[in-house]
């Protein structure tokens, strides 16, 4: 009988798969320690094997949406090619959403516990200082956490662990951003056991430079760390950082709407206003985190490792709203195609023709396919006249929290290649989520009531009323309506 004789590459190969799909994992985590990589591993890493995504590049929160899932390299060959390789396609691993992936830092998890999620935003314009981390593939075991489905990340963000020294980057981008620029400054690790490491960055497009017509992007980003090295057993170390930001978001419309703008990426949420460009939708962020580590070095096989942090975050995105004609331009009515009827009934079709190739004329003039503001406040401010309503706002989204988490990890390393590890973790945040009236584009006010059942009914009826609980009300700008509720987790 003869055996089949594999080449040892085949034999790596045929390793890697084995190892990548079955990896049991229990708690206390227990695996064996790896000295050395295969070839094709070592062949696959890079210098460049350590990335972030910024907000720029996973368009977050967006109309067009992108969603990212592994954003991270590692020395797993699999997970490495495609957080690098795949990247610019927008690579899901193993097709999970990113609610899948687990994000830690110091091995606290800073997930947001409503959604899963991960905000790629907050550390945005922060390269320098989130390039040290550590990525494991899915069930595979680590020191800080069970694995999630999608993957996870542990970015270490000591002040001893950044580069010392000074870097300053200007970049010219064609994305939602048109210039960045960033200047970072590390001391390393001093005698006396301090470091200390920080980071800004700025990220700018006007309504001129940027890559979609009538978005805008401004970015202000910064990041501190200090560490204090006691002795061999105890260290303690606090980072802060944020990137408030202000952005206008672009929309997906219809292949109609780009085929008679002659743009694909035709963005209906802007218009003009006495002139000048403005965006009806507009997103603002502010995240400010802390994070507070204590390392303790037991003796040589155990350490425990305990980190606290606290974010408090706004989120605002603002979005045109109406009671009277719809104001917007790729309103299906306003294409040429409305003019004709899809069933093919019967009609006055010279009549339709004229009335499309009108629609069409109408077009291609840009100040028809976009917003027109002007108009908008006319038709406000002709209604203050009389005492009515307002019958065009902006509204604002607000989806705020308040979070803070408690983690402790044990490590022991049992025996050479044998490792336990264990930990805790205490969680609670508060989710503010609201509606305020941003602008009312000239008008004075408005009532919160369903002008669809006006006819129907009494303007001050209870069946017209959105809101029952406070009546007949009157919404001015800052008010809060339509809904307004907390959401806890622990």
């Amino acid at each position: 009988m003869k055996l089949l004789r594999l080449s040892p590459q085949a034999q790596a190969v045929l390793l890697l798969v084995l190892a990548f799909a079955v990896t049991p994992q229990i708690h206390a985590q227990y695996f064996e320690s790896v000295d050395s990589l295969s070839t094709v591993e070592e062949e696959l890493q890079t210098d460049d094997s350590n990335f972030t995504f910024t907000e720029s590049q996973l368009g977050e929160n967006d109309d067009i949406t992108t969603d990212v899932i592994h954003i991270n390299s590692s020395t797993n060959v699999y997970t490495s090619q495609i957080g690098w390789t795949w990247s610019a396609m927008w690579f899901k691993y193993r097709a999970l959403d990113n609610a899948y992936n687990d994000i830690y830092m110091n091995g606290v998890q800073v997930n947001n516990p409503e959604n899963g999620r991960f905000t790629y935003s907050t550390i945005g314009g922060m390269n320098d200082a989130t390039r040290n981390k550590d990525d494991v593939s899915p069930f595979e075991g680590n020191n800080f956490s069970f694995s999630g489905m999608g993957g996870s990340s542990n970015y270490n963000l000591r002040a001893s662990q950044m580069p010392a020294g000074h870097k300053a980057t200007f970049s010219v981008a064609n994305r939602n951003y048109h210039l960045r620029a960033m200047y970072s400054f590390g001391t390393g690790l001093s005698k006396e056991g301090w470091a200390f490491f920080g980071t800004i960055g700025y990220r700018w497009a006007n309504m001129d430079a940027a890559a979609i017509k009538g978005t805008f992007y401004n970015s202000l980003a910064y990041f501190l760390s200090a560490q204090k090295v006691i002795n061999e057993k105890h260290s303690l170390s606090v980072a802060t950082w944020a990137s408030p930001t202000e952005r206008a978001t672009a929309g997906a419309s219809t292949d109609e709407a780009n085929w008679l703008a002659n743009d694909y990426q035709y963005n209906p949420y802007w218009g003009y206003q006495n002139g000048k460009r403005r965006a009806s939708r507009i997103v603002t962020t502010f995240e400010p985190s802390v994070l507070a580590t204590w390392d303790f070095n037991i003796n040589e096989e155990m350490k425990l490792t305990t980190s606290a942090f606290v974010t408090v975050a706004k989120y605002k995105s603002t979005k045109l709203n109406y009671s009277g004609t719809n104001p917007h331009p790729d309103y299906w009515k306003r294409f040429p195609s409305y003019n004709y009827d899809v069933w093919g009934r019967d009609g006055d079709y010279t009549y339709d023709s004229d009335a499309y190739w009108a629609a069409y004329d109408n077009w291609q003039d840009e100040r028809y396919r976009q917003i027109n503001f002007d108009e908008l406040y006319f038709a406000n401010t002709q209604l203050n006249k009389i005492g009515a309503d307002a019958i065009y706002w902006i509204e604002a989204r607000h989806n705020n929290h308040l979070m803070s988490n408690l983690s402790s990890t044990y490590e022991w390393n049992v025996r050479p290649g044998t490792k336990w590890s264990a930990g805790v973790q205490l969680l609670s945040n508060r989710g503010s989520h609201y509606r305020t009236l941003e602008d009312l584009l000239g008008g004075q006010y408005f009532h919160n009531t369903n002008t669809y059942l006006v006819g129907d009914y009494q303007e001050t009826s209870t069946e017209a009323m959105y809101d029952v609980n406070h009546g007949y009300q009157k919404i001015i700008e800052g008010d809060r309506y339509g809904y307004d509720y907390d959401l806890w987790n622990q």
